[in-house]
């Protein structure tokens, strides 16, 4: 199975580190639609990032990148943001 390690919020203009979630501290749940993006707390549900509109940019060896339209935890303003999702797998399918 495939485990989110980090990820990464920036601003869209000024690339700005706005925010780094760490996946060995916090679990999180990624659910994806062709249009949007969350990103939740897997224990609780807590929404750590709600993007109702974000568009896949790129994927490579740094992680998934979107460019959204999001909100970051609590917050309800929407800014543009870079997201940054930086997957890894277990060891066992590494050897595949």
């Amino acid at each position: 199975m495939w485990t989110i390690s980090a990820v990464t919020l920036r601003d869209a203009s000024t690339k700005a580190l706005l925010l780094r979630l760490d996946g060995s501290r916090q679990n999180m749940a990624l659910e994806e639609t062709a249009t949007s993006l969350l990103i939740s707390d897997a224990r609780t549900g807590a929404s750590l990032v709600s993007a109702p509109v974000a568009a896949l940019e790129l994927i490579d060896a740094d992680g998934i990148h979107y460019l959204a339209a999001a909100r970051i935890r609590d917050s309800t303003e929407l800014r543009r943001l870079w997201v940054t999702i930086t997957i890894t797998r277990p060891p066992a399918d590494r050897q595949h």
